[in-house]
């Protein structure tokens, strides 16, 4: 009895391995492209990136002075900065580095800014920006430039990563 059990076993799972390696690969239709491969992904470096992010807002009462906001961020994390005061002045970075290639880094930046209201004037609105750009390791970059005609405001953002070793 228990050698017929063993010769049952012994058969099911030759034919499950047989049966299995004999289904066809699914196949493109004519005239399709095939699909590219996916680029693997490549895994974090062990090192931090330093952001800087300064807001340079321009006005018909003159330059405020520049906002520069300093992140120390591992490769592919994420860090978060949350600002505002009483009067409503507003500055929050969302930012995630990533090591591209040697001495290149994309950044992904999202920012919501707000800066103090000027006495007698109309509410300055808030400027949100989302983007990613490709940074050379310790050079700036301006990433943003807008122009408010209505408030006679001119807002730019620069950029700089440096991969510290």
């Amino acid at each position: 009895m228990f050698q017929r059990s063993a010769l049952v076993i012994a058969l099911v799972a030759t034919l499950a391995t047989t049966t299995g390696a004999q289904q066809p690969t699914p196949q493109p239709k004519t005239g399709e492209a095939n699909p590219p491969a996916a680029a693997p992904s490549r895994a974090a470096q062990l090192v931090n990136v330093k952001l800087e992010l300064t807001i340079v807002d321009e006005r018909a009462q003159g330059a405020s002075a520049p906002n520069t906001i300093t992140l120390v961020v591992a490769d592919r994390e994420s860090a978060r900065v949350r600002s505002g005061t009483r009067d409503d002045r507003v500055l929050n970075v969302d930012a995630r580095p990533e090591i591209v290639a040697p001495g290149r880094v994309r950044a992904y930046i999202s920012l919501e800014y707000r800066p103090a209201q000027v006495p007698d004037k109309a509410p300055i609105s808030m400027v949100t920006k989302s983007l990613s750009a490709i940074l050379e390791d310790g050079k700036s970059l301006v990433v943003s430039e807008s122009v408010d005609p209505v408030a006679n405001r001119m807002m730019r953002i620069e950029a700089r990563a440096t991969i510290l070793r």
